[in-house]
């Protein structure tokens, strides 16, 4: 199982800031610190090329790139094979997520969410190495 840290780099796509700064948020509660904002797929695409990241949330439906091309994007390259990919929408219909499993998605993020589901999924791809999992004495 891989592992995620609290400082482990993580992108954060949404057209919507205050859904960024939502999931910003719900990550940080978790106990996460290296969190990188991108307001639309070809953004994230760009970052993701500049940079190594741990795991990529992004929103199904964003104009400029969506999600679903930014994840076809992201397994094309030999870094993002593997790299765990949670798309995060208010309401997408099965032949969407029909494509988004064939094109490799990780795992979906109903909106509205909470940390609790949030931490729930990643639970389930990672090994979570966080203070908020260890017990104190």
């Amino acid at each position: 199982m891989k592992k995620l840290q609290e400082d482990s780099p993580i992108l954060v796509v949404d057209d919507l800031g205050e859904m960024r700064m939502t999931l910003r948020m719900t990550l940080e509660d978790l106990g996460f610190t290296n969190i990188t904002e991108s307001p639309n797929g070809e953004d994230a695409l760009k970052k993701f090329q500049l940079n190594e990241y741990a795991l990529i949330i992004a929103d199904f439906k964003m104009p400029v790139r969506d999600g679903l091309d930014l994840l076809k994007d992201v397994r094309d390259r030999p870094t993002g094979r593997d790299l765990p990919f949670f798309m995060i929408s208010g309401a997408i219909d099965r032949a969407e997520a029909e494509e988004a499993i064939a094109a490799g998605v990780t795992d979906f993020i109903g909106k509205p969410f909470s940390a609790d589901i949030v931490e729930r999924k990643l639970k389930q791809v990672f090994e979570l190495d966080r203070p908020r999992d260890r017990e104190d004495g």
